[in-house]
């Protein structure tokens, strides 16, 4: 571990031969660079001016007005929402309420851990992060401090870097999926489904969901899995021969959600992003008060803890499913 005192914001970097990590415990506990060393293969995406520095947010922000980049966590939700039952009178602000603030943290050579407190919700959410030959290892834990139920869900939100050619992979089982938002309406609207990967749009263009345009593509579009039982996602790169594989426990991380972001948003900026995020996900869709009415968000019970894990394996070569 090291923490580079050089910048305003403390970064904390994890290394082994095979791993490069490095985060912002002040900035949500933000991942803002994962490299696979023996190539210099950077798997997340970058902030459009790497001169710029860093901000933090500050509760209730907007995601859409700052960096964009890397792997942050959302918690209770990912839309911003008011809460879906009296037990608690809450606004959810948007992307959740620990991406935008700082957590605790320590952290030795081999690892670190982190934890937050929710500001609106009697919610502590840890995680510990470690490096494992060509993985990384998170261990999470979201612990009730209430008499109360309360229904959340968590997602990753991992923005991966994207060449044009790249594939999503998801398990087989996963024949079509529900639509959150598409960004010019070319698959429908929220709440629609369309096969996957291979679809026609509404102009009856056929298109293939999991294969990756150039940028000039103008599409940004939100997907959900259906409920999966086989615990698995990947990003591959043919023109790199890279490939990035998110694993975890279906049995507690029942989803997947999929941003593909091909040069379709933000629609007010003539930056226009081009990343994929792959996001394994307790509940869905992004909207916790929407997950809640489908029957698809987490609970937890009075002074109940729940942990679960995800791996995060990088490689040169094909995913090894």
């Amino acid at each position: 571990m090291k923490v580079d005192a050089e910048i305003a914001l403390k970064q904390i970097t994890l290394e082994n031969q095979h791993v490069r990590l490095q985060m912002l415990p002040e900035v949500g506990s933000k991942i803002t660079s994962l490299v696979y060393v023996p190539d210099n293969r950077e798997f997340l995406f970058q902030p459009p001016d790497p001169q710029q520095p860093y901000r933090i947010p500050g509760y209730g922000a907007q995601f859409k007005d700052f960096d964009n980049s890397g792997f942050d966590e959302c918690l209770p939700t990912v839309g911003a929402c008011r809460y879906p039952s009296k037990a608690f009178s809450a606004d959810l602000p948007d992307h959740g309420e620990v991406w935008s603030i700082p957590w605790e943290w320590q952290a030795s050579e081999s690892s670190a851990k982190l934890q937050c407190r929710c500001r609106q919700l009697p919610l502590i959410f840890y995680k510990e992060i470690r490096l494992k030959q060509e993985s990384v290892l998170i261990s999470y834990k979201v612990e009730n401090t209430s008499a109360e139920k309360i229904d959340y869900l968590w997602s990753s939100h991992p923005l991966l870097a994207l060449y044009p050619g790249d594939r999503v992979m998801v398990p087989p089982e996963v024949t079509e999926v529900f639509i959150d938002q598409s960004h010019t309406g070319r698959l429908g609207g929220f709440g629609d489904r369309t096969s996957w990967p291979r679809t026609v749009d509404r102009n009856g263009k056929a298109a293939d969901l999991s294969l990756i345009l150039p940028p000039e593509a103008n599409a940004a579009e939100k997907y959900f899995t259906p409920r999966l039982s086989h615990g698995w996602c990947a990003l591959y790169s043919p023109s790199t021969n890279h490939s990035i594989t998110f694993r975890f426990d279906p049995k507690v991380i029942p989803y997947v959600g999929m941003w593909i972001n091909q040069g379709g948003w933000p629609t007010n900026s003539a930056f226009k992003h081009y990343t994929v995020a792959l996001e394994p996900c307790s509940g869905a869709p992004d909207s916790l008060e929407k997950a809640v009415a489908f029957n698809q968000a987490s609970v937890l019970a009075g002074h109940e803890s729940r942990n679960w894990e995800l791996e995060i394996h990088l490689r040169a070569g094909c995913p090894q499913l």
